[in-house]
């Protein structure tokens, strides 16, 4: 699996380690701002729960502020709120079962006949059952917070990438 495709500009700034022909990496700037897209039809879904509405509210506000977002992202955002719901949903009702269910099993035991000599239900604390949907929920959340630049890692690398950028620009006098 190869790395992630990076932009044509941060090569640029990052001083083409790539070796890639300049004119070819200048042009890719330019189909790269004619990509970025408007911000002018983000919404909300309506197949979004009203925890899931909430979040892209908020987070919509907070992303346009920083040029994060566009039309094009509605629905990267929209799965990440989706997910950020369903993730709410199961540490609620986790929580409300103290993280665990109960299992009723009968224990039974034999002589060595074969025959049944006493016969129990007994309860046992098992691990709750929406804990592995919670961890695959978790990992979606993750994937989709690098993809929008919602983790410190993910908004980090954007700082350094703008700095490079300026000082690149800097550079050229």
């Amino acid at each position: 699996m190869g790395n992630p495709a990076k932009s044509a500009k941060l090569q640029l700034v990052e001083g083409n380690p790539a070796k890639k022909n300049i004119e070819t990496l200048k042009k890719r700037v330019a189909n790269e701002e004619k990509l970025h897209g408007n911000t002018d039809k983000i919404r909300a879904p309506k197949w979004l729960d009203s925890d899931g509405k909430r979040a892209f509210t908020f987070l919509k506000k907070h992303l346009l502020e920083v040029e994060l977002v566009t039309n094009l992202d509605v629905f990267t955002l929209a799965l990440y709120c989706d997910a950020m719901s369903e993730y709410m949903k199961y540490t609620y009702k986790m929580k409300a079962d103290d993280y665990i269910s109960v299992e009723n099993r009968t224990k039974t035991i034999f002589n060595d006949d074969g025959d049944i000599v006493s016969s129990e239900v007994v309860s046992y604390d098992v691990p709750h059952a929406f804990a592995g949907k919670l961890d695959k929920v978790a990992v979606r959340i993750r994937q989709f917070s690098a993809d929008l630049g919602l983790s410190p890692a993910a908004r980090a690398k954007l700082a350094i990438k703008m700095t490079e950028a300026e000082i690149g620009e800097e550079d050229d006098y």
